[in-house]
């Protein structure tokens, strides 16, 4: 949250001109788009800070790319709009409830708004958009093959598949600096960092997706820790048991630390997102920590573990 806190004004400034964009929409559909827009803004909703790479990103490549700061409010005022059209395509995706199509004509007016602010920074003939059927293709094979293969054991890096979409932003602003040489790179990078998001999503996320069925990388890697199926059925104790018994979130933040020391910032001028990449592996490590923490505790006994959590007299 200290990045929220950096970009305040600017996260404050792009907001309200995506409220300005979505106060035009037809009447029917204005209280719907503002309301998703609030639970995205962090400075008014605890939900929008976990998602600040999507708005944050073209302030993170200013260092690199020196676009100006207006530049960078277009770009992440479209960024917004993005976020929330795969947003509602991933709840869709994810819900068998039949009136949740009912969000489509709201994503869809989402999408215009990211083509409009996009369209102004880059014209038909740029490679920009070559770069975006790229992107959205990425993400396509992504969400379609989730649960059928083991999509995190086989390669790690595939979960960030579904957050393909955001390198439009990073490939954007390397190409408007003429730095195209480095896409191949500063998107590798970013798919390291957002899978090492998506491990942390999962990590957060497992019981209410092994509640609902979706797709999740922590529990890929006990199905592959248990040698059974990719789509074998798991329950809650099976979980915990891997969690806290046999050290399955310490096997699952190595994997992280591992993603994060093979990338190699040297030579570009990425300090937020390096920070950001880093900060998300040091929380699952931590985590793994403080399981290991406790149960070295608890096998001390139990008094001397109440002991040690209880304030001093």
């Amino acid at each position: 949250m200290e990045q929220d806190l950096q970009f305040s004004a600017e996260i404050g400034e792009m907001f309200a001109r995506c409220r300005k964009r979505i106060e035009a929409f037809p009447e029917q559909l204005r209280g719907q788009g503002l309301s998703y827009l609030y639970r995205s803004n962090p400075l008014v909703s605890e939900e929008g800070g976990k998602n600040r790479i999507c708005y944050l990103l073209p302030f993170w490549m200013e260092d690199q790319c020196g676009l100006g700061m207006e530049t960078c409010r277009e770009m992440a005022a479209g960024n917004i709009f993005l976020m929330l059209y795969y947003f509602i395509q991933d709840d869709i995706m994810d819900t068998a409830d039949p009136s949740a199509g009912g969000k489509l004509p709201i994503a869809n007016l989402y999408h215009g708004e990211f083509l409009r602010f996009y369209s102004q920074l880059f014209p038909v003939d740029s490679p920009f958009w070559e770069f975006y059927r790229t992107y959205v293709a990425e993400w396509a094979v992504s969400v379609s093959r989730e649960g059928l293969d083991d999509t995190f054991i086989g390669d790690p890096l595939r979960i960030a598949g579904k957050s393909a979409p955001l390198k439009l932003c990073s490939t954007g602003a390397l190409l408007l600096a003429g730095q195209d040489s480095q896409i191949p790179r500063v998107s590798a990078l970013l798919e390291s960092a957002l899978a090492a998001l998506q491990m942390a999503d999962d990590w957060a996320d497992w019981e209410s997706d092994l509640a609902d069925g979706s797709y999740n990388s922590l529990l890929d890697l006990l199905r592959s820790h248990r040698g059974v199926a990719s789509d074998a059925v798991l329950t809650q104790e099976e979980m915990r048991d891997f969690l806290y018994v046999e050290d399955g979130l310490n096997l699952y933040s190595l994997i992280a630390v591992k993603l994060v020391e093979e990338t190699d910032y040297s030579g570009l001028e990425l300090p937020c997102l390096k920070a950001f990449h880093e900060s998300i592996v040091n929380n699952l490590r931590q985590g793994a920590i403080e399981i290991e923490s406790a149960k070295r505790q608890l096998e001390q006994g139990g008094l001397h573990y109440w002991l040690s959590r209880s304030p001093s007299l």
